[in-house]
């Protein structure tokens, strides 16, 4: 028996015919292994390797299965790899009995500046409409000085329908429309006065439903933003001044300024 829930909270649990502690490399082994919860077994196999602490580990992953009108039969494998403390990826193979094979990647990264994720999917063909379909997501904070900070938030499908029909773990802002969003802002100070700039540029995918149709929201390409602002002027007042300029354009509607 093992877990590393706190003592009286035994939630998670581990037992098996035999188990072996590696303290040295913080690796425990288990063969003939039963994953229980809350006391009810969830998952069993004959050998399982994890670690000991909270520590990430290469390997397989629990495997996964689900069944919908739309895929079918469908069957993951997640493939762990620890690259480094500040970064790992998980690559997951996908069965579809209706929809075909599907590869799944995930990569996380961190470091002292900047940090981020990017999720990608790929299918080579689809078994019912006989094209391949994509999706990738990707999200990036850097904070190039301790004034000067840039993100990014990229999302893409390949089609219209791509989450009707696909399980997937590509980001969602809001229904029916996927964000492409970038900016760049300062913020700094001269003695009691602080100022801010933001450059930012913001687009959407819209995936249109052929029965129920929505009006695709206008692009800002660019936003610019800037204020200024004292405090205690005087001893008695605070003032800020902003400003704001906007090129709002669509494909279909007027554009404007």
């Amino acid at each position: 028996f093992f877990t590393t829930c706190e003592p009286g909270n035994d939630d998670w649990s581990l037992e098996a015919s035999e188990i072996d502690l590696d303290y040295n490399e913080q690796t425990g082994t288990a063969h003939g292994a039963r994953l229980r919860f809350l006391g009810v077994p969830i998952a069993a196999t004959p050998y399982a390797s994890f670690p000991l602490e909270s520590r990430r580990k290469s390997g397989v992953l629990a495997p996964w299965f689900a069944q919908s009108s739309q895929r079918g039969t469908e069957l993951g494998l997640p493939l762990y790899w620890n690259i480094a403390p500040e970064q790992d990826l998980t690559v997951t193979p996908v069965y579809m009995s209706e929809r075909g094979n599907q590869l799944k990647g995930h990569y996380r990264y961190l470091d002292e500046r900047y940090f981020g994720e990017l999720r990608g999917e790929y299918m080579p063909e689809d078994k019912k409409l006989g094209v391949s379909r994509s999706g990738y997501s990707w999200q990036h904070e850097h904070r190039f000085t301790p004034t000067l900070l840039g993100r990014l938030d990229l999302n893409s499908v390949s089609d219209d329908t791509y989450f009707v029909d696909l399980y997937s773990q590509v980001r969602q802002v809001s229904t029916g429309n996927l964000q492409r969003d970038a900016y760049l802002q300062y913020k700094g100070n001269r003695g009691a006065t602080s100022y801010y700039l933001q450059g930012r540029v913001q687009r959407f995918q819209t995936l249109q439903d052929p029965v129920n149709p929505i009006v695709e929201p206008y692009h800002r390409v660019p936003q610019l933003n800037f204020s200024v602002a004292r405090n205690e002027i005087g001893g008695l007042l605070d003032a800020a001044i902003p400003a704001e300029y906007v090129q709002f354009t669509h494909p279909d509607l007027v554009a404007g300024e």
